[in-house]
């Protein structure tokens, strides 16, 4: 037998659900595989000899070792992004073989949109990086237990940073319960161990990322440090691959969700959609943009009278992406916006002169 194959993947953490289907939507076979690599090569050389291969799975978080394991062995692989196989959780019945199922024939049909797939070489520089924002929220978190329990008992700081060096001798020369002192104690050992690995993870980032070009480019915009550059850098990938700086935000997810029916017409909620981790690194950009960038700043403070608080820094992280699509695009460094100059308002006509 020959001819092009199509086979839906039903991923698990335990078991893999395949199915397999001809060129004319004919079932082929159907069969649950434990969750494992020799398994699944072992599945792959069983079938391969039929034909031609393509793949479709749902890219979620236990997915990613059967893409590049299947990429590794020269399979045309789709991971499609969840919302574009909504067929499947709206359908009225639902098991695992269906789903399979039903994910070879939207690949067979040729409606499902792969994902943005990483480079191999990119894939341990990314485990780093979500190393480094877990580090990040277990310090932040330490942080708000020993600032809990000081508002808990009533200790005000005079100090506006409490873990600055100033503010760990007022902590240190505190009066405390020894249970109290049990937590704070804990906490503080928690923040210097994490403020140490995240410095070796910083070096660890630096080195994997010294031949980026598009790291060099995010980290002339103001504000932008090593974290960030190599977070914006990492998980937007290769930028130039969109054709247009509206694709670009798009896949940031920043971009408004709109509604329309007939004439009306209505814009929402940012859509989301997209490369999470990404649309934080931006918002944190912009974040640290306004407070360096006089230009930003400003256009930061007329956005934030104009409309809520939120919304401007969305905003924001938005014109960062398109230009940092422009930066990828021309290869130049970011070049700050020009202070803007205040809005002159006419006089309303007939109003009296002094």
């Amino acid at each position: 037998m020959s001819g092009t194959y199509y086979v839906g993947i039903d991923v698990h953490k335990k078991t893999l659900v395949i199915a397999v289907i001809g060129a004319q939507g004919e079932m082929v076979s159907e069969e649950t595989i434990d969750a494992d690599h020799d398994a699944l090569l072992l599945w792959l050389k069983r079938n391969r000899r039929r034909g031609a291969l393509r793949v479709a799975l749902e890219a979620s978080g236990s997915s990613p070792w059967v893409t590049y394991l299947l990429i590794d062995e020269g399979i045309d692989v789709t991971p499609a992004h969840p919302n574009h196989i909504r067929a499947i959780a709206e359908t009225k019945r639902k098991c695992d073989r269906l789903d399979a199922r039903k994910l070879a024939e939207l690949l067979r049909l040729g409606v499902l949109r792969s994902v943005h797939i990483p480079k191999p070489e990119d894939r341990a520089t990314r485990a780093l990086l979500r190393q480094m924002r877990r580090l990040v929220e277990t310090r932040t978190s330490a942080k708000n237990t020993i600032t809990s329990l000081l508002a808990e008992i009533g200790k005000r700081s005079p100090w506006t940073d409490v873990f600055g060096k100033r503010g760990r001798q007022w902590l240190a020369g505190l009066d405390l319960d020894p249970e109290y002192l049990v937590i704070v104690d804990q906490e503080l050992a928690q923040i210097d161990l994490v403020t140490q690995q995240l410095k070796d993870l910083d070096k660890a980032l630096e080195n994997a990322l010294k031949d980026s070009p598009l790291h060099t480019l995010v980290r002339t915009i103001p504000g932008v440090g090593p974290r960030l550059g190599a977070a914006i850098a990492l998980e937007f990938g290769d930028v130039r691959r969109f054709a247009t700086a509206k694709a670009a935000a798009c896949y940031t997810g920043l971009i408004p969700s709109t509604y329309q029916s007939g004439e009306k017409r209505r814009g929402g909620k940012i859509t989301k959609e997209g490369n999470a981790i990404l649309r934080w690194a931006l918002v944190q950009a912009v974040l640290q943009q306004v407070r360096v960038d006089e230009g930003a700043k400003k256009r930061y403070v007329r956005l934030r009278n104009r409309i809520k608080r939120p919304k401007a820094r969305i905003a924001m992280a938005r014109r960062l992406a398109v230009a940092i699509w422009h930066m990828a695009k021309t290869g130049e460094a970011y070049r700050q916006e020009p202070t803007p100059e205040p809005v002159k308002r006419g006089r309303k006509r007939g109003a009296a002169t002094a």
